[in-house]
This record gives structure tokens, sequence and C-alpha cells, in this order.
């Protein structure tokens, strides 16, 4: 029940438009409701939440912090009840620039992820949808650092999106431009990187996980496992790593049956030392190693553990439902073995999977995710 209530507050902060819409129109009610909205934020209401749910829930708390500061100004002006949209930060690298921050999605030790708007080149008067990544530091080495995987990041995705009629472009992030630039509220500049807004849903905290609190079905795990396979070969040729691949860094499109690896700050070229990611449940063995040179078979194994997640299975142990096809769990299993040198190229399981899905679900047909 926790996360369906953090679930719907985020959905109300992305709605809103104005502290009204969050909070009513009756200034004397703004305080009951807001009252009301943070009682899923409680201590005891996320004592059995997940790390990531709780770290969603401290967000949360603060952008409704933030709102309800501002009613408060509107009430006691007597402008509450006008209605005024909620400000916004406008980032301006030059005099023809300019990108509109709307809200913070996550924020994390390396960056600040936003979405916001600029103006479509392609189609005057009308935005297009962005996603706005700052890098953040509470010290000035860290932000130098955190600019630096920035930076990388950047590099990385323009390499992979050099052969624009390769089909796996749609499949990742694209960049639009990157610029050092200090933000409001910064002392020196950051690196930040604009990216075209990617429609979908990660699997962690949406209501994705709601729809499939069981577990992903073979059928639906074949076709999102074809995606990413097909990204991870398409790196591998141009020998390029990620390093960091999780269920929250895999964006699904239940539309268009579409599935994008985000967060490339921590991709590394294949043979060289792998940059220091965060390390759980879905690194691979060897990446604990810090002299381990950076490798495709790293990251088959974490797809590989965040797939078992999906299916509603325990990446720690490796526990994957029963109800799952046999085919579909010798695949993904095989895919997690201690040794990179027993996991299987992303080229040869993209194939697998093919004929299973043949197999066991015939001939392609949509069906709603």
């Amino acid at each position: 029940m926790a996360l369906e209530n953090l679930l719907e507050l985020e959905y109300q902060l992305n709605q809103a438009k104005c502290c009204e819409d969050l909070f009513g129109d009756e200034p004397d009610a703004a305080e009951g409701q807001y009252q009301s909205m943070c009682s899923p934020l409680t201590a005891a209401e996320l004592a059995q939440a997940s790390a990531e749910h709780r770290k969603l829930a401290e967000m949360l708390r603060a952008a409704l912090e933030k709102h309800f500061t501002r009613a408060q100004e509107a009430v006691s002006n007597g402008t509450y009840g006008e209605r005024k949209p909620l400000p916004t930060v406008v980032l301006r690298p030059s005099k023809d620039q300019a990108f509109t921050l709307i809200r913070m999605i996550s924020d994390s030790e390396v960056c600040r992820t936003y979405r916001g708007w600029m103006p479509n080149d392609e189609k005057p008067g009308e935005n297009m949808r962005i996603i706005v990544r700052i890098a953040n530091g509470s010290s000035p080495e860290l932000l130098h650092r955190n600019s630096r995987l920035l930076a990388d990041e950047a590099v990385v995705l323009k390499k992979l999106l050099a052969e624009p009629e390769d089909p796996n472009m749609r499949y990742l992030p694209q960049i639009i431009t990157e610029f050092y630039h200090r933000a409001p509220g910064m002392s020196q500049s950051a690196q930040v990187n604009i990216i075209r807004y990617c429609p979908g849903l990660d699997f962690v905290r949406t209501r994705l996980r709601k729809r499939w609190q069981a577990g992903v079905n073979g059928e639906h795990l074949a076709w999102i496992m074809q995606r990413v396979l097909s990204t991870l070969e398409h790196c591998c040729r141009r020998g390029v790593a990620h390093g960091n691949i999780k269920p929250s860094h895999l964006i699904i499109d239940a539309d268009y049956h579409c599935v994008r690896m985000v967060d490339w700050q921590y991709s590394s070229k294949v043979g060289e030392a792998v940059k220091p990611a965060p390390l759980g449940a879905y690194s691979a063995p060897e990446l604990f190693n810090p002299n381990c040179p950076a490798m495709c078979a790293s990251d088959v194994y974490s797809l590989g553990k965040s797939v078992i997640y999906l299916a509603g299975g325990d990446p720690s142990t490796n526990f994957v439902p029963e109800s799952l096809e046999k085919e579909v769990r010798q695949v993904i299993l095989s895919m997690v073995m201690e040794s990179p040198a027993q996991r299987p190229e992303p080229g040869y399981l993209f194939e697998r999977i093919w004929e299973i899905r043949k197999q066991l679900f015939g001939s392609r047909t949509y069906q709603q995710f």
C-alpha cells in the first residue's frame, strides 16, 4: 500500500501546474491538504519500503515542502487562489539557447535529473520535451569528478549514435547537446547534458511495478530482453560497456514495446579500467575487483539480474519463479554465471530468445504490456 500511495503522490506532483492543483483553491484548507498528502511519507508508512522507495519518498517530501512554502507565501500576501504557475528555472548557456527545467525526477550522488522543455527548431512555435542532467557534488572535487562522468556519458552517446540508420538508435537516449554552465544556486560550473525525452517508465517505482506485482510473464520478458540485448550487441561492436545496468535504468515504453538503457555516466571502453560505479545485487562479481577491465560480459550479468527482478524473482539469490517457461529460465540463468567466460554473448542470446519466442509463443502479435 505504501508504494501505491507514493506513486499516486508522484503523479499528482507531476501534473501540478500551480500550488492550488495540489492543495485546493481554499486558503484555509491548504494546510490540512498538505498534511494529508504527507501521510504516506511518514516513517511508519515506509517501515517496510525498499531503499529505492524511501529515496523516492524523500524527494516527494522535499517537493511538497517547497510547494507548500510557496502556498503559505501566497496566503500571507493574499494571492492564493489566483492559480499562478509554479516558478521554473531556465538555463541559458548562450543567447540563442534556453532550456527550461520543469521538475526534478531524480537526485543521485552524480547528478540531478530534470524534466524540461526547449524550443523545437524543427517546428517553430512548439516546444520539445527534454531531460536535463546536471552534475552534482557536495565539494568542488566531487563536482569536478561528477562533471567528468557526465561529460564521458555525452561522448559515449555521441559515439553510439554515430550511425543514424542503425535500428538500435531507437533504443538509445538521443543526446541533443552538452555544455558547462553555472546553474542558479551553484557556486561553480557543472557539466549539463540535454537529452531528448524518452517516453516510458522504469520498473521500480512506477505503475508498471504495480501492474506486474507477481512478475512479468515469459512472453513479455522475451521481447524486453531482445530489445536490450540488441543494444548491448551494438555497444559491444563499438567497444563500449554500460557498466551500471539495473531495473531503474531500463525505460520501458509499454505502448511501442521499446526499451531504452539510460544513465551512461559509468560506461567505459571495453578493456580499460572500469569506473567506480555503485556496487550491489545487479553488479557482476568481477566488478568488485577495482583492477577489473570493462567487458560486455559484465553487462550481460547485470541484465540477467535485472530480468530476474522483472520476473518477480530474487536477484540476490538468482531465484527465478518456477511459473516462468523452462527455456526462458535457462537463458536468464546462463546470463548470471559466476565466470564472465561462461556467459553467452549478446548476439547469441538475442538469437536464442528469438528461437524461443517462435517456438513457445508463435508468430509475433502485439499484446499490451
